[in-house]
């Protein structure tokens, strides 16, 4: 009844967000089928009706996946189609008929997701999982802090350096750095220069089981974290993967109040994702603007749909080899002379488009691994993993080690949702690896 109780409280946020909607729907620039506007409507309904009724927990990867629904499957499209936009090509144009049978595409894809989802949810925890919940639990209770301040300094240190003892590389994007290799560049940003943020996040689980108070050592490690990775100086998915933990564990009502999390993550991408994305190309904080523009859905951040759509329409089919590629992306291609380059790009030079570094969302890449037999596969693996991962979370212990791995995948989710699979695959693969190295280190 309690949880029946908070999912009602949750419908006068669902009737503005429609609201809301209605206004892009207004939109008069050109003539448009209705039939692609009323297949639209439906993605947004449902994404907001699973977004509070798919689950019963206050914050989850279900309620993410339908947050990124809700804005890469309904908003941006819609409003790219009103305005006859197609990113990344001067010569390609899609039909209406394009944009309906993509909607029912993406609609089936939504309920097929939500009816595993709540099928996977309903499983038994086996005894493996039992079982790294026990141990984790324990062991998460002697950690070191005098570890975890010297480790978050030596890294910091480390970094400090690699920027080339330069404040103004560090906290904006186009800082330059030491490193002049791809591979360096990559371990860098994936696996050490996290590590201090990952200090942090391990420090404040561990200190709630004793204090809640800020202590002078949580203020250092704070430092050492914004110093190493301020929210400028750093790509927007990186930003949100390190930062939604935190917010979680120092805003209570996160936890404790339904939807709260889905409300500030509206929130940021209405307004802090275009003030964060102003620090590609800044040369000053001064030159920092803060507010919002439906255009931003009109830039290629919002490219998901279109790419999804492309690789659809010319039925491009690789037959596993980009999954592979995604897998084996640590393989050199040096020794491995065939590996394929990311998804996005292989699309982006099959269909000539004047800039090749695009996206390629996670259904997509099931599209272009094995068809449409591939977007019900990966469908399967991302409801199997959602359901479990979020059923594990909320059974386990608070002060459980794999806490911060979970939390970690709510900000990283967005990024592996959008695409592609081999930057999804290969920062979410060093950043777990990261933090599980962390908490070795960190242990007594």
């Amino acid at each position: 009844m309690k949880i029946k109780n908070k999912q009602l409280k949750s419908y006068p946020f669902i009737f503005i967000v429609i609201i809301f909607t209605f206004f892009i729907y207004s939109n008069h620039e050109m003539e448009y089928d209705y039939s692609v506007l009323v297949t639209n409507f439906i993605i947004i309904i449902l994404s907001l009706i699973f977004m509070v009724l798919g689950d019963n927990y206050n914050f989850s990867l279900n309620k993410v996946l339908m947050l990124f629904f809700f804005f890469f499957f309904g908003i941006a499209p819609i409003i790219q189609y009103q305005r006859g936009i197609v990113l990344w090509s001067y010569d390609l144009y899609y039909s209406s008929y394009d944009y309906y049978r993509m909607n029912v595409i993406i609609i089936l894809i939504m309920i097929l997701y939500q009816f595993l989802y709540r099928i996977f949810s309903k499983f038994k925890s086996s005894n493996i999982e039992k079982t790294i919940l026990s141990n984790n639990e324990i062991s998460f209770r002697f950690i070191s802090h005098k570890k975890i301040l010297l480790l978050s300094f030596f890294s910091t240190f480390l970094i400090i350096i690699i920027f080339d003892f330069s404040l103004f590389n560090m906290i904006l994007r186009d800082g330059n750095n030491i490193l002049n290799n791809s591979t360096q560049i990559l371990i860098f940003n994936y696996f050490i220069r996290p590590i201090p943020l990952i200090c942090l996040i391990y420090y404040k689980i561990n200190k709630k089981m004793v204090s809640s108070k800020i202590s002078k050592n949580e203020l250092i490690l704070w430092a050492f974290a914004l110093l190493t990775n301020f929210p400028t100086g750093a790509p927007r998915f990186y930003i949100a993967a390190l930062y939604i933990p935190l917010l979680i564990l120092y805003i209570y009502r996160i936890k404790k109040r339904y939807l709260s999390l889905n409300k500030i993550l509206i929130f940021g991408l209405l307004f802090v994702f275009p003030f964060l994305d102003q620090a590609r190309s800044v040369n000053s904080l001064s030159e920092l603007k803060f507010g919002f523009d439906f255009k931003m859905f009109t830039q290629g951040h919002f490219d998901s749909y279109q790419m999804f759509m492309q690789v659809v329409n010319e039925n491009i089919i690789t037959y596993g080899n980009q999954l592979l590629t995604s897998f084996f992306f640590f393989v050199p291609r040096t020794i491995w002379t065939n590996k394929s380059v990311g998804s996005g790009m292989l699309i982006a030079n099959q269909s000539n488009f004047y800039f090749n570094n695009v996206s390629m969302n996670f259904f997509g890449e099931g599209y272009i691994n094995f068809g449409y037999l591939g977007i019900i596969l990966f469908l399967i693996i991302i409801s199997y993993l959602n359901a479990r991962l979020d059923l594990i979370y909320w059974s386990d212990s608070e002060n459980s080690a794999n806490n911060i791995l979970y939390l970690l995948s709510l900000g990283l989710l967005f990024f592996v949702l959008r695409g592609d699979l081999l930057s999804g695959f290969a920062f979410t693969f060093g950043l777990f690896i990261s933090a599980i190295l962390v908490f070795r280190i960190i242990r007594v």
